[in-house]
């Protein structure tokens, strides 16, 4: 087997340095990599890949330790490869040697579509830009967390009084679930700290359909809305499925919700998902649609149908529940027409003693609220 070293230079701006091997090259003709070359016997990878990048660009490499190598062998195992990573403080001035032909200084997505480039080289080029992805996701982390805290408390305190039942989450993104995503979702998301609004992720999660827009004039209300989708729209009259209302959102300037001064500078202008949706939509979409439309598998024809029979009789269900309740709260906020007068002093007493007896602050609005409707419906009388 033989050995080579590389060594994968970035400039300030992240791109990288690759360089072209000259046409008159016994092997891979054209093709594109990193500065290097062969480690002669009896020498060390690092000190081989000062001499290789010296000859082959004129560039001074500072001196590693050979611990920080990587390797990787070619498929066939004729070659190993010793990698190593450099980020310049400046772009540096290349001079070729008569064994490449040109370079370039490109960014990760240009780099990977280069078609004929070494496939070490690419591999190593992968795994220094995932490394790297996660290194800043882990400075980036505690902001969000600060984020998803504050969208937690904030939503919760919203929905608190006139939607008590409803079940607020937030989170940010874990750091395996981050560099899961990097790798399957790279060709999207060359720049994933930017690009993914997902880092941070809440949802709502209420009862029926009229609270799902309620909910949302809240969030249009008090949030920068970078954008909206409501997933109903993607499906056609005869299709069924997910039905959520997804929000990507930011916290305006002069927001009027109570974010601390400490939670504005550390959320700044970062972004967050919001996902709204009712219990019966949430029931379809936590136990079948990352199943089905996230798997690496083909789904048979029955197992597709099944789940779409499934969407079309909860979206029905869904439909329903919401028509009921509409009904059934009607009827409760017109309390007099259905109960007796006794009756309504009878619960009138028994929301004063309850109202009285709560320590909590942040249930007395909701008894309050209770209470002036019977005593409204008193007066009907």
């Amino acid at each position: 087997m033989k050995h080579s070293a590389s060594l994968l230079i970035q400039d300030p701006d992240g791109a990288y340095l690759v360089i072209q091997r000259s046409n008159t090259c016994n092997n891979f003709q054209g093709y594109w990599e990193f500065p290097g070359g062969k480690i002669d016997a009896g020498e060390s990878p690092a000190t081989a890949l000062q001499r290789e990048v010296r000859e082959e660009t004129g560039i001074e490499a500072p001196r590693f330790d050979d611990a920080q190598g990587f390797r990787i062998a070619t498929p066939n195992g004729a070659v190993e490869y010793t990698f190593f990573a450099w980020r310049c403080d400046a772009r540096l001035t290349v001079r070729l040697s008569d064994e490449h032909q040109a370079f370039q200084w490109v960014r990760f997505e240009a780099a990977r579509k280069l078609s004929e480039m070494m496939q070490p080289h690419r591999q190593f080029l992968e795994q220094h830009w995932h490394q790297q992805q996660i290194k800043a996701y882990q400075q980036e982390l505690p902001h969000y967390k600060v984020f998803a805290e504050a969208l937690k408390r904030i939503l919760e305190n919203a929905c608190a009084t006139s939607l008590p039942e409803t079940i607020v989450q937030a989170r940010p993104k874990s750091i395996p679930s981050f560099a899961e995503k990097c790798i399957r979702r790279m060709d999207r998301y060359p720049d994933p700290i930017r690009q993914l609004t997902d880092l941070c992720g809440g949802r709502v999660i209420v009862q029926t359909l009229e609270q799902v827009e309620a909910v949302c004039r809240f969030v249009e209300r008090h949030f920068k809305i970078v954008e909206k989708d409501d997933k109903t729209s993607h499906l056609n009259t005869d299709q069924f499925g997910y039905r959520d209302m997804h929000y990507i959102v930011q916290v305006p300037a002069g927001c009027s919700l109570a974010f601390t001064d400490e939670e504005r500078r550390a959320i700044g202008d970062r972004r967050a998902e919001l996902q709204v949706r009712t219990l019966v939509q949430h029931a379809w979409a936590d136990i079948l649609h990352d199943r089905m439309y996230k798997t690496p598998l083909r789904l048979a024809a029955e197992a597709k149908r099944t789940g779409n029979l499934l969407a079309a009789v909860l979206e029905e269900g869904d439909r329903g529940f919401n028509r009921l309740a509409t009904d059934l709260d009607g009827m409760i906020a017109n309390y007099s027409a259905y109960a007796s007068e006794n009756n309504v002093e009878k619960e009138i007493r028994v929301h004063q003693l309850l109202l009285a007896g709560e320590t909590k602050p942040e249930q007395q609005p909701k008894l309050a609220l209770q209470l002036a409707r019977l005593i409204a419906a008193r007066d009907q009388w």
